[in-house]
């Protein structure tokens, strides 16, 4: 009987400890990854020092946790079949006929009602250079909306041009790569409605799809999308905030607003790619301008 209690009283401690350890594990582990007030407070009273603005808000405490994706070159023509594919039937469905065209550095596709291949209706141009595509319909000539909208009224997009870009970005997105809308410039008579790429709930940097609409209907389309889905393959500890700031240029830095972490993509020599997690801060410059600027967490 003795013996019995004994063990039990062993198995109580057991559990205990290993419930203690476990917590300090934790504590040590969020401790790592979480900045101190100090931390903070010594940082923005170094940056003062060289005439630099920093306000503790603009300062992320945490750093998160984010894999580093791979995924194989897609060739570009391949790339320019799955985009305008996916987005020539999305806006005309089968009533359309896909005719290519030769340019230097790209491909171009005109878009023909099936019914009568002499009347143009669209025309798609992708470049090589950095993967960026225009769709634009003949009818309407809408010039810029070549860079993505941050802001604006999202909650007021009405539910139809809302449908409609839910429809659109899932055409052209490859598997595993969400988004949502991170902005809107404009009204209804003319309206820019960004998406940006995500994954793992976070942006991908200069990964978008500016939709164009003109009375609630699609007029144009620019893009630059990740052509494939990434497969998660590396883990390693990412740098934090603080440590981001100072590999800024802070020669050229005026004062800094914000800071928050997205995936990059970077290219290698081989038939890969990769979605490298990093730090994107805003900041003005000596000169006044504002600037955005991706450093590399790793």
């Amino acid at each position: 009987m003795e013996t019995r209690k004994i063990i039990r009283f062993l198995i109580l401690i057991f559990a205990f400890l290993t419930v203690f350890f476990v917590y300090l594990y934790l504590e040590e582990y969020n401790n790592k990854n979480v900045l101190s007030d100090e931390l903070v407070s010594s940082t923005i009273e170094n940056l003062e020092k060289k005439g630099i603005k920093l306000d503790e808000n603009a300062v992320e405490r945490t750093v998160p946790e984010m894999d580093i994706y791979d995924f194989e070159h897609m060739s570009h023509e391949n790339y320019y079949e799955s985009i305008s594919s996916g987005l020539i039937d999305a806006v005309f469905g089968d009533s359309v006929i896909k005719l290519s065209f030769d340019v230097p550095n790209g491909a171009s596709f005109g878009v023909y009602d099936v019914e009568d291949s002499s009347k143009e209706l669209a025309r798609i141009v992708f470049s090589n250079n950095d993967l960026t595509f225009i769709f634009q319909k003949n009818s309407v000539n809408v010039s810029g909306a070549s860079d993505p909208v941050f802001g604006g009224n999202v909650d007021g997009i009405n539910d139809e041009i809302r449908k409609n870009v839910d429809s659109l970005a899932n055409s052209v997105l490859p598997k595993n790569i969400s988004y949502r809308i991170c902005g809107v410039s404009g009204e209804d008579r003319l309206l820019v409605v960004s998406v940006i790429e995500m994954v793992d709930g976070y942006d991908i940097n200069n990964a978008y799809l500016n939709f164009v609409f003109k009375e609630n209907e699609l007029v144009k389309v620019v893009g630059n999308l990740v052509p494939v889905s990434p497969k998660a393959v590396y883990h390693e500890q990412l740098i934090d905030g603080v440590n981001a700031l100072y590999r800024l240029d802070l020669d050229s830095v005026y004062e800094i607003y914000s800071q928050r972490m997205v995936y990059s993509m970077r290219k290698s020599d081989s038939d890969k790619s990769f979605l490298v997690p990093g730090w994107e801060v805003e900041y003005r410059d000596n000169l006044g301008v504002d600037r955005k600027i991706f450093v590399d967490a790793l």
